[in-house]
């Protein structure tokens, strides 16, 4: 039975040993903060191409150069979320400040290039990240193959992103980032109290969790 953050993305991983992962955090990080954070890291290549689109406008870049910058840094964090290397501890959190807002960034982002660039270093934009997105699809489908080859069960980005947010906020606290449930941590329920508080705060995300079983 899947899990789903407050925003619907699913999480392929049982409610018991994602709450008992979650249960180590908590209440430092209930899980309403760790799964927005996921969200971001889901949204990571999206922040990323953001800031690459924003850079270009700013110094009016070629509509070319645009399209393959854009494409390649979305690219790079399609990879950095797969591999959950963040050289700067901060980049997790604004990604997640992304997420929250990104239709707003959005259009604030396309109305400052109509101003640079005009509507071809727009379009610039978008084609790059249409293929990339294809591109980043295919490297995941790629890396779920091997990880099943190798571990027996694939991972796709969003399980990733799950072990890749609370590895992070693990790291802050100081305690194990070994995202492995041991059959005590699930028997004793612990997890109990994360998931409730999580309930009470999201009911939505819950129901769906009972809809999927």
């Amino acid at each position: 039975m899947p899990i789903f953050t407050p925003r619907g993305l699913k999480i392929r991983i049982s409610v018991e040993e994602a709450f008992s992962l979650m249960a180590r955090l908590f209440p430092e990080t209930d899980a309403q903060k760790m799964l927005k954070t996921v969200e971001g890291l889901d949204d990571f290549p999206n922040f990323l191409a953001f800031v690459t689109g924003l850079i270009c406008y700013v110094f009016t870049v070629n509509p070319v150069s645009i399209a393959v910058s854009t494409g390649l840094m979305y690219i790079v964090g399609v990879l950095i979320t797969f591999y959950g290397f963040f050289i700067i501890p901060c980049l997790p959190i604004l990604a997640m400040h992304y997420s929250i807002h990104s239709r707003v960034f959005l259009l604030a982002l396309t109305f400052l290039g109509f101003i640079f660039v005009g509507w071809t270093g727009v379009l610039a934009f978008f084609i790059g990240k249409v293929i990339a997105y294809l591109a980043g699809m295919l490297i995941e489908l790629f890396k779920m193959k091997k990880m099943k080859k190798d571990l027996g069960i694939g991972f796709s980005l969003s399980e990733i992103n799950f072990f890749n947010s609370y590895k992070f906020y693990a790291n802050q606290q100081g305690i194990s980032n070994d995202i492995t449930v041991t059959d005590d941590e699930v028997k004793e329920g612990k997890w109990i109290e994360a998931f409730e508080d999580f309930a009470k705060k999201h009911p939505e995300a819950v129901q769906r969790i009972k809809l999927a079983q």
